[in-house]
């Protein structure tokens, strides 16, 4: 039995990093899930370890994800970034006019297209994020000319005007799949910075599993498939021949904090 079961986490370990190969978040202004990561918001699950896996079904507006799932890309995994009131999340300070919109990715994949909204003037901050409350003409969209991006991508947008609260979905609607990875960013146009700064929001619920997925973990699992790497120097990586993986994912993977770094996938120095 207990084979059986070190089988199993040794499959759900390597399959892991597979999924996690294509993905991205918004650097620049910080994303709601970025800023989980950084601890600037708090109370935000699983996706504080996962900023850049915040993805959903594309098509949006005609189809994606639902009302009141948006933030989460319609993801149970990350349903904590779907609560909405004034003061749940930190806000980014930021100025209509030309702004510069960064993406960080894992590993790129082909894009389509940036795709880029912003919530209407008379929105109302204290219900989920909704069709209703965005303005669904874009106000940004950038061809990806199904080509990968390199690792980081710049986009000078002009910003319509604004006062207060508002918030902006970033979407990157990739060209090998059917998915979208979706952003949402709250920007305070009053140029008060309320997020970024570590300020914890409103919430104080207890930071639960709130749907999170749960994996086999510490000494239940052999060592084999759950030993994550423990180190304070850099180290420099590649990804071994036909894994799946490339340099940059290893890199970053396995120097984090807590790192993962398969061995199947990523050797060390």
């Amino acid at each position: 039995m207990k084979t059986l079961f070190n089988t199993l986490c040794i499959l759900i370990f390597l399959s892991y990093p597979i999924l996690a190969l294509a993905h991205g978040y918004m650097s620049e202004p910080k994303s709601r899930s970025l800023l989980c990561k950084e601890g600037s918001n708090q109370n935000c699950g699983a996706v504080q370890y996962e900023p850049q896996s915040v993805e959903g079904p594309d098509g949006f507006p005609e189809a994606g994800a639902a009302d009141g799932q948006i933030a989460a890309a319609a993801s149970a995994s990350w349903s904590p970034l779907n609560e909405q009131s004034p003061g749940r999340w930190n806000k980014v300070a930021i100025k209509s006019g030309t702004n510069t919109f960064s993406w960080h990715f894992t590993a790129p994949h082909v894009t389509k297209d940036w795709r880029y909204f912003l919530t209407k003037p008379d929105w109302n901050p204290s219900e989920p994020l909704s069709r209703q409350a965005f303005d669904l003409e874009p106000f940004c969209v950038v061809d990806g000319a199904m080509a990968k991006p390199p690792a980081d991508i710049s986009h000078d947008c002009q910003l319509p005007e604004r006062s207060g609260y508002h918030v902006i979905l970033a979407l990157w609607d990739v060209g090998d799949t059917a998915a979208t990875f979706y952003q949402v960013i709250d920007v305070d146009f009053n140029g008060s910075n309320g997020g970024g700064d570590g300020t914890p929001g409103d919430s104080n619920s207890p930071d639960t599993d709130n749907g999170n997925p749960s994996f086999p973990t510490g000494d239940d699992c052999d060592d084999e498939a759950s030993q994550l790497s423990q180190t304070t120097s850099k180290l420099l990586c590649n990804a071994k021949p036909f894994s799946g993986a490339d340099a940059e994912w290893c890199n970053e993977n396995c120097n984090q904090v807590p790192s993962f770094c398969p061995k199947d996938l990523c050797e060390c120095q």
